[in-house]
């Protein structure tokens, strides 16, 4: 189609397109004719929009600046060391509750012995018959039944498997180690000259200390002995047994503690001393120094004002001790050991307890003999 020229009509009026309701007429000047357009020459071509191309201004660059950079390293490094030191106390907690809830299941096992035993307790251990410690006294208390077994009828072969609660988690020489064994029970007041520390000892007994009670009468001397501690080697010259009801009625389900935790402990297939047990050296010196006065039975048992727990204090020579020779509590808890009672409740106590405290915690009937009572509020 030729647009030719455009009548001088609509020259003069200075159109060259008539819009009409949107739409436009084309003139035609071979025919004359004037052709209608239906769409406008706005929509009759398509709009093609250059994409917009950002410019960069002399000297702008993307990333972080160095000064940037170092202050989120800065605020990183500072988060992890305020994060680090809770998430460790909070694994060393949750460790420690272990422990508790570990002592607490022994302490348990050997009560629910005591019980069924007419309320005595399992012996120390027999001299010169293996396998006759408490540990395997309790393992059927222990979910180990078939061990026990084993053991009883001689046909385990040594050494003797791990077993799960007679371990802290924190004693990495016991934890998941084939014999291992962490805690040791009450074995009372031990001579210091010539058996304390002994490797291999089976000779504590309740025979061992003359006490400063007036006479020279041996039935009562290790009455005073028995009245020191908890757990006592199979005698042949007495007829004693330690009992739960004789700790009721002495000083006290509650404030005398059963066993405690000992990263030096042995092997709990052991029958020795300083393996399985722990208690407090008592100076010696043909009769014992620091405890006992005015020669009777009443004060037997007394602590002396300048009484000192000397090796057998919490945690001494934790660093250094080998397995078996030092007879004492001591663990990895931040200057805290774990101990069950003779009732059953296990809790943690100070390496800083008040001494003449500690050591009324450890007797089973002290206050017959001279000592203080002791009060809940006391440690």
């Amino acid at each position: 189609m030729s647009t030719g020229l455009i009548p001088r009509e609509f020259l003069n009026a200075g159109i060259r397109k008539i819009p009409l309701h949107n739409a436009f007429f084309r003139y035609n000047a071979r025919t004359g004719r004037v052709r209608f357009l239906s769409t406008p020459y706005s929509q009759r071509y398509e709009t093609v929009k250059r994409p917009r191309i950002a410019r960069k201004t002399p000297g702008s660059r993307s990333g972080f600046t160095l000064v940037e950079m170092l202050v989120v390293i800065a605020i990183i490094v500072v988060l992890v060391g305020l994060v680090t030191p809770a998430v460790q106390s909070a694994r060393a907690a949750a460790r420690n509750v272990e422990c508790l809830n570990n002592i607490r299941s022994v302490g348990m096992a050997i009560t629910n012995v005591a019980t069924s035993n007419g309320g005595k307790y399992p012996v120390l251990s027999t001299a010169g018959k293996p396998n006759s410690g408490w540990p395997i006294r309790i393992l059927d208390r222990m979910d180990k039944a078939a061990l026990a077994r084993e053991i009883r009828g001689g046909s385990i072969v040594r050494p003797f498997p791990y077993v799960v609660g007679f371990t802290c988690p924190d004693d990495d020489d016991s934890h998941k180690q084939l014999g291992g064994l962490s805690y040791v029970v009450n074995a009372g007041y031990i001579r210091g000259d010539g058996i304390w520390g002994s490797k291999d000892d089976e000779t504590h007994n309740a025979n061992r200390i003359t006490w400063k009670d007036g006479s020279n009468n041996a039935a009562l001397n290790a009455a005073i002995s028995y009245a020191t501690g908890v757990f006592w080697r199979k005698e042949t010259t007495t007829n004693f047994k330690p009992t739960l009801d004789r700790v009721t009625r002495g000083d006290g389900a509650t404030t005398t503690i059963l066993a405690a935790e000992n990263i030096n402990a042995g092997p709990w297939s052991t029958i020795f001393t300083g393996d399985i047990a722990f208690g407090i050296s008592v100076n010696y010196d043909s009769e014992p120094t620091q405890i006992g006065t005015n020669d009777t039975k009443k004060t037997a048992l007394a602590l002396e004002p300048d009484f000192d727990l000397g090796d057998s204090a919490i945690n001494k020579y934790r660093d250094t001790a080998t397995a078996g020779q030092a007879w004492r509590p001591a663990s990895y808890h931040s200057d805290l050991v774990n101990v069950v009672f003779c009732d059953g409740h296990a809790k943690s106590i100070a390496q800083s307890i008040d001494k003449f405290v500690y050591a009324r915690l450890i007797t089973s009937d002290g206050m017959r003999y001279g000592q203080a009572v002791l009060q809940g509020n006391d440690f």
